[in-house]
């Protein structure tokens, strides 16, 4: 598995992988093949140890698994209302990605959200699919108001989709 952006705490580039013990034994025969030149950065890795001391004393993987199905069945429930508008809802934890029905709806959709001080984007490989990736500690409160701007942009954005 590659870890990468985030275990650098959002201050330090640093990347890694990590493996089942069947896997790295196919690895160790030639572990020169898997260095780096930029490799064992002393402030990435200590930006990317006291990351990880950090997901596991504030039990972020299971606050996020939990924030996240919270968030899920919120966008799901505005899919139920809104099906000429989304597509889809699908993710895990809090990488959610959001299909829309027409291509057109994104650019609106984000600005409408951007309009309520929420970012949220296009995947790299569909416009049709729209990202949320809001951080692990958000608060169920925060997540109740993206849930209030989202409902209130896909009503605006359901009024003119068959413009788009």
């Amino acid at each position: 598995m590659a870890l990468a952006k985030a275990l650098g705490g959002g201050i330090m580039p640093i990347g890694s992988f990590t493996a089942t013990p069947e896997v790295w034994a196919g690895l160790i025969e030639s572990p020169f093949l898997h260095t780096s030149t930029f490799g064992g950065n002393q402030m990435a890795c200590v930006a990317g140890l006291a990351t990880l001391k950090v997901i596991e004393e504030e039990d972020l993987l299971n606050r996020g698994a939990s924030a996240g199905a919270y968030l899920k069945k919120g966008l799901e429930e505005v899919q139920k209302d809104y099906p000429l508008v989304i597509k889809d809802v699908r993710g895990r934890g809090m990488m959610i990605g959001i299909e829309l029905t027409k291509e057109g709806a994104g650019g609106m959709l984000m600005s409408l959200m951007i309009d309520s001080n929420i970012l949220i984007a296009y995947t790299l490989n569909n416009p049709k699919v729209i990202r949320m990736e809001p951080p692990l500690i958000m608060p169920i409160e925060v997540i109740d108001q993206v849930l209030i701007a989202f409902r209130n942009a896909i009503q605006q954005t359901n009024a003119v989709i068959e413009e788009l």
